[in-house]
């Protein structure tokens, strides 16, 4: 298999999952004309071949749809294993000391001989997920600056870790300039993340303030940044162009490209391609990325 094959826009590293869900796909029959002759179906036995007709459609697409995502892992799967990003196509320079910290659904891989006790953190984006937070605490040692303006993130922060003193909750959003925003809800009413950019094209919202990162930074009195984790819902472009303009250059930047998962239009893919290059450009390298929409940076200082 050639490595163009494995590229997800290469329309010839398709052709074979095509050609395959192909056969798997609805057929679509012509209905033959009826001859006054012939003898007519009763209303029964056409809903009756209707629902058999549905139901096999149902299932020929959900099969295609497991085996469209059984070979977009497989294509992810092969991309890594090169030692390159599947969705940019950058180099993956991975380090021997990368520990990955978290649960589940909220896990991120640093570089653990980068961070100690004084390590100054922030982590923007909470949500009700707050365990890599608090692993850093756990293994470190550091003070973890965290920062989210929505209310179940607030309250859930306050149950979990309102008693910890190394961790330091502030409920601002992160853009860049200092002003009220709207923080539009996510279409399912179970999760929590709002987005300024209103990512799924929701109505309902809240406001709430929001600061350019230099000012956080003057306000708590921090000459350096050594861990920024951005999972902010869309604002991490407009955040990720304040770092040059500033002069910030954290030391271990991690960040989730929320596109991957729910794209503004047909050129996410781009938008994001162009901000990991000038983050490259500003001397950050890749280390760490499984695949999707989590990317880990280290600045060469």
């Amino acid at each position: 298999m050639k490595v163009s094959d494995m590229d997800p826009s290469n329309a010839g590293g398709d052709r074979c999952r095509d050609a395959f869900c192909s056969m798997l796909r609805p057929r679509v029959f012509k209905r033959a004309k009826v001859s006054d002759k012939a003898p007519r179906r009763g209303v029964g036995e056409h809903g009756e071949q209707g629902r058999r007709e549905s139901d096999s459609d149902r299932r020929r697409m959900k099969i295609s749809g497991l085996l469209g995502r059984a070979f977009a892992r497989l294509r992810r799967s092969l991309w890594l294993s090169l030692g390159t990003d599947p969705v940019t196509k950058f180099p993956i320079r991975r380090r021997s000391d990368l520990v990955q910290l978290g649960g589940k659904g909220g896990s991120w891989s640093v570089p653990g001989q980068l961070l100690g006790p004084s390590s100054v953190v922030y982590c923007v984006g909470c949500g009700e997920d707050i365990s890599f937070d608090l692993a850093l605490i756990e293994r470190f040692g550091c003070t973890v600056h965290a920062f989210d303006p929505t209310p179940r993130a607030i309250a859930y922060v306050e149950r979990v870790a309102g008693k910890n003193a190394k961790y330091q909750f502030q409920p601002i959003g992160l853009w860049s300039e200092r002003k009220t925003m709207r923080f539009f809800a996510p279409r399912d009413p179970q999760h929590v993340s709002h987005s300024v950019v209103n990512m799924q094209g929701t109505e309902e919202y809240f406001e709430a303030p929001v600061e350019r990162l230099r000012d956080l930074q003057m306000s708590l009195e921090h000459s350096r940044i050594d861990l920024l984790k951005l999972d902010i819902e869309g604002a991490e472009y407009e955040v990720l162009r304040t770092l040059a303009e500033d002069s910030i250059f954290p030391r271990v930047l991690c960040v989730e490209f929320d596109e991957f998962f729910h794209p503004l239009d047909g050129e996410w893919r781009s938008r994001i391609i162009e901000n990991v290059q000038r983050l490259r450009r500003l001397g950050y390298e890749l280390v760490f990325t499984p695949g999707n929409a989590n990317y880990t940076f280290v600045h060469a200082q």
